[in-house]
Formats: C-alpha cells, sequence, structure tokens
C-alpha cells in the first residue's frame, strides 16, 4: 500500500503503519502532509491499515547484508541507489524490493547458505 490512501468510497483517508507512525511525530513532513489532506477532507475518518506483506522466505537476511553485497556487487547504479536508501533509512521492504530489482537471481534461492554461498 501507499503510504496515503484517500477512499472515497468509505470516506476514510489510509495511513500504512508506518506513515501513520510518522504522521505522529508534531511538525514532521508525515505530520503536515497528513494536516493538508484533512483540510481537504475535513469530514473523512482516518484509519491506519495493517501491514499485510509476508514476511521475508529466508530468515536471517538482514538489510546490512543486501547493503553489502550491493556495495561490492555493483550493478547499473546499484551502489547509489542503496545508498539513498541508506540515507532515507528506507524499510525492510523497500530495501529487499530494490535487492530484487538489481539481484533477481537471488529470488530463487530458499535458505540463508544459498543466499551467502551466492554472494
Amino acid at each position: 500500500m501507499k503510504k496515503i490512501n484517500i477512499n472515497h468510497t468509505n470516506a476514510t483517508i489510509e495511513l500504512s503503519e508506518n506513515f501513520a507512525k510518522k504522521a505522529g511525530t508534531y511538525n514532521s513532513d508525515a505530520y503536515n502532509e497528513l494536516g493538508k489532506i484533512k483540510v481537504s477532507f475535513p469530514d473523512y475518518k482516518v484509519v491506519v491499515i495493517k501491514s499485510t506483506a509476508k514476511k521475508s522466505k529466508v530468515k536471517g537476511i538482514t538489510i546490512d547484508f543486501m547493503y553489502n553485497y550491493a556495495m561490492n556487487h555493483e550493478v547499473e547504479n546499484s551502489a547509489s541507489e542503496f545508498a539513498k536508501l541508506k540515507d532515507e533509512n528506507a524499510s525492510y521492504f523497500a530495501v529487499k524490493s530494490t535487492f530484487f530489482k538489481f539481484y533477481p537471481e537471488f529470488k530463487n534461492f530458499k535458505s540463508k547458505m544459498e543466499w551467502i554461498l551466492a554472494a
């Protein structure tokens, strides 16, 4: 799900869990963005949508592993992309999605050992 979704059918402003957490900080970018939307849709109820994203099938694969691999095995401009993600403190899902975009061969590995041996 995107960070914010306007659901006109249910008259709701739907927030992802991560965005709702950020919007809880007074005067943050997320707080201000949500405030602008509330002004546009004052009668809409704000709801937080629980994440239904599946957990990684391979336990033990960390963000650091993916960052290190990308920095040491650069393809196209993967190193700059991962540096940007790291600066933004991106979520595990965002890093993993980007990792699979640059290194699709890792999608087929089912165990941590296969990942490590491929690295």
